[in-house]
């Protein structure tokens, strides 16, 4: 998914190592600094900048690189084992064939090296302690460090490092200073970066973070279900030996009346995050699975808690907040559900299976162990090459939509990001910017469908369109648009969902006349005025319509009555228009005629906006911040205004950051931007 963005500052380190992020990139769709599109550290690149300097940039040469960084994981986990339990050999098969950690060893991201680094560092941490040796306690730090700057995850698990020293010590000692060197590492890393780019890349992060925690369509059961689903798919192998983990008649009845429940409520529900339930689709296969895997996940959390509560020892202790921590960061603190934020998890869950399957006589084991393990690989390798056909699609497609399409005098874009970009780019295609591209007659856009940041044109500037199809894996998917997202939630509640998967299909437009897909801003009375302007970043905004021209015409003219009435004719052409609603929503709650003003359709315009793209857009977040003042709500305007003030911040959008700034003044006064613009 994210693979480009390391191979591109990768190659950008092999001429520039001091600078890392001191490019552009075209990533949400708006050209902008690589320092606010990857909000990652730059360690995993640096690497393959290291693997590309010796090896060149063959994708195999790339892939066998971090192949070689997954073996070293599993070496570190059983590394860890030897220390935790007797099953050494089945607790570091266990952790390998989890798809989780399986799909994520073939990617070119961070999660696999930033997790090796803190198996490691976990792992020579509790030799240190046992050992009392401050060398394996400072390198281990070391280790947790540069996990840190792999990813910043990382940071929420070092409490297990703070965790081990208490129990096993049971006392403040060395080990307790050793801990510092992480944070000494990432205090440096944000003085230096704070240097070159202006703010420290982990405090950008944060804030990005913060402003941007994702909302799942449906709230909070959607959340939960979603995190419990992402759980038992990842975590496969815990479902798997079930069987062997409990004994007698009362588990079963647990798990088939934990299912019922489970089934029973999805059945109630109008949605759960990308999948909309009452679309007159049947949907009960994918309900299923998310039933199964849901109680896959509740399964874990209750194997944690229960083994907890039978032996109570030191490393079970450590093992089940080492679990239950990592669940509640990957379903409820981190800005969206993914697979990769159960990584760090895997070795508990493996360890805690393996430390309960010892009643099991070593005779009867590997009879026993072999299907729950076969069951687990099998499926991981599905997943992997159902994967790998998602990701072939659109190396094909590009290929296939370069090589047919690219002619002299005539400019091909696309819009889409992931593998597809970055093929797209290597061929020669321009990505379109939402806010500076204009597109010309005779120029030709592909599109796909099953992407992100993508929007198609309006019929009548399309002279041609034609549609083509790739095939993928017709029965299992990993990345389906409303129903699977391995890589992020976004896209779907299940990790992965069996079923038939349509084939992968790119439009691809030839153009007959000029098309842009941003606005104008209006010209303001003032500062505060600027707020109605192009809304960007969003997979949901559509080209603007003539009457939507119109409106911002009149209302460049002074004619707000005539731009109101025109905004509202364009919305009934196209209802999802963000731009109209965002501008139409700003004239509402601010014009200084008391007449034309109304604070309550401002509010559920701006809320429309605001809800379209997915609140990350900080334009539209501060014409709701002043809709909500008109109508009273000071303390919504406020919250809202920081928090346009925060996306605006990390986008280095400066104009957007001052102009909410002066709201703010107002809304702590009690005032309203009206207050501010009548003479």
């Amino acid at each position: 998914m994210d693979d480009p963005l390391f191979v591109w500052t990768a190659k950008w380190i092999q001429t520039h190592p001091g600078h890392f992020f001191g490019f552009i990139v075209n990533w949400f769709g708006v050209e902008m600094p690589m320092a606010i599109s990857n909000y990652n550290p730059p360690t995993t690149s640096y690497l393959l900048a290291l693997v590309g300097a010796f090896f060149g940039w063959n994708e195999v040469v790339l892939h066998s690189a971090f192949l070689l960084i997954a073996i070293a994981a599993a070496l570190g986990i059983y590394s860890l084992a030897a220390q935790w339990c007797a099953r050494l050999f089945l607790t570091t098969i266990t952790a390998v064939v989890t798809p989780v950690f399986f799909l994520s060893s073939t990617t070119l991201m961070c999660d696999v090296p930033m997790f090796a680094l803190l198996i490691w560092a976990v792992s020579l941490w509790e030799r240190g302690l046992k050992s009392s040796r401050t060398t394996h306690l400072i390198f281990a730090a070391f280790l947790a460090g540069l996990a840190v700057l792999a990813k910043y995850n990382a940071l929420t698990f070092l409490p297990i490092l703070l965790l081990l020293g208490a129990v096993r010590t049971k006392k403040i000692g060395w080990w307790l200073v050793a801990l510092m060197i992480p944070a000494a590492i990432l205090v440096a890393y944000e003085i230096v970066t704070g240097k070159t780019y202006g703010r420290g890349l982990f405090t950008l992060a944060s804030e990005y973070a913060a402003a941007n925690r994702f909302v799942f369509k449906g709230g909070r059961p959607s959340k939960w279900i979603i995190g419990f689903t992402f759980t038992g798919g990842c975590l496969l192998p815990a479902l798997f030996f079930a069987p062997l983990l409990w004994r007698g008649w009362r588990p079963i009845v647990a798990g088939a009346v934990t299912f019922g429940i489970l089934l029973t409520a999805l059945s109630t529900l109008d949605r759960i995050g990308a999948m909309s339930l009452n679309d007159g689709k049947r949907h009960w296969p994918a309900l299923l699975q998310i039933a199964v895997l849901a109680g896959a996940g509740l399964h874990v959390l209750a194997l944690a808690t229960i083994e907890w509560w039978q032996r109570r020892d030191a490393i079970t202790t450590v093992l089940v907040l080492w679990i239950l921590g990592g669940f509640v960061f990957a379903t409820l603190l981190n800005w969206t559900i993914s697979s990769r934020s159960l990584l760090p998890i895997v070795p508990a869950v493996a360890i805690l299976i393996a430390r309960r399957l010892e009643r099991i006589p070593a005779s009867k084991e590997n009879w026993l162990v072999a299907w729950p393990l076969i069951s687990s690989l099998a499926i991981s390798i599905a997943l992997a090459f159902a994967d790998l056909s998602f990701v072939n699609s659109a190396r094909t497609a590009a290929h296939e939509i370069c090589e047919k399409y690219s002619a002299a005098g005539r400019q091909l874009w696309f819009q889409g990001h992931w593998g597809f970009q970055y093929y797209m780019q290597e061929l020669g295609a321009r990505p379109v910017d939402f806010e500076r591209s204009t597109l010309q007659a005779g120029d030709v856009l592909a599109v796909p469908v099953n992407g992100s940041n993508t929007t198609f044109p309006a019929a009548e500037a399309v002279e041609t369109a034609h549609s083509r199809e790739y095939e993928v894996s017709e029965w299992l998917n990993t990345m389906q648009l409303g129903i699977s997202g391995f890589y992020t939630a976004d896209c779907g509640p299940l990790p992965f969902a069996f079923g038939l998967t349509p084939p992968e299909r790119y439009y691809v437009f030839k153009l007959a006349q000029p098309v842009y897909f941003g606005t104008t801003p209006a010209q303001s009375r003032n500062a505060a005025r600027s707020n109605v302007a192009i809304v960007t970043n969003t997979s949901e905004f559509k080209i603007v319509t003539p009457l939507a021209e119109q409106a911002l015409t009149a209302d460049r003219n002074g004619n707000a009555a005539e731009a109101i009435r025109l905004y509202r004719e364009a919305l009934k052409i196209a209802p999802e228009n963000t731009a109209s609603l965002n501008n139409l929503a700003w004239l509402l709650a601010s014009h200084p005629n008391g007449n034309l003003r109304d604070g309550r359709e401002a509010v559920r315009l701006a809320s429309r906006a605001a809800e379209l793209t997915e609140r990350k857009e900080p334009v539209v977040l501060g014409t709701l911040a002043a809709a909500y003042a008109e109508t009273g709500q000071f303390k919504q305007a406020i919250e809202t205004a920081e928090a346009a003030r925060t996306l605006a911040a990390a986008a280095g959008r400066t104009d957007v950051v001052k102009s909410n700034d002066h709201l703010l003044k107002l809304y702590r006064a009690g005032k309203t931007v009206h207050d501010a613009l009548s003479p």
